[in-house]
């Protein structure tokens, strides 16, 4: 019995560490959307001159981006998703 609950010690310390190395990747991509998001909202107050809806469009665009940064369970591909997003929205407001 001793024998049986070391080894099952042993198998609960592995997955938890191997569920904390899988999900590492995670934060660090998230990182670099909150990021992002943070970027698109310096822009988007910086240039008063662009039209109403041209700020608007980007604005929309900055709302999903922070909707998946919020999301708990966000998958890696909504994630990428959400950055490639604000990057066009980014790219487009720019150049209105």
């Amino acid at each position: 019995m001793k024998k049986m609950l070391i080894l099952l010690s042993g198998f609960t310390i592995t997955m938890m560490t191997a569920s904390t190395v899988v999900a590492c990747n995670q934060p660090s991509k998230m990182s670099a959307l909150n990021e992002q998001i943070k970027e698109a909202e310096k822009l988007l107050a910086i240039n008063s001159g662009k039209s109403e809806s041209a700020k608007t469009n980007f604005q929309n665009e900055i709302n999903k981006a922070k909707k998946i940064s919020e999301k708990k369970d966000a998958t890696d591909q909504e994630i990428e998703d959400a950055k490639i997003a604000l990057g066009v929205a980014r790219l487009t407001f720019e150049n209105a």
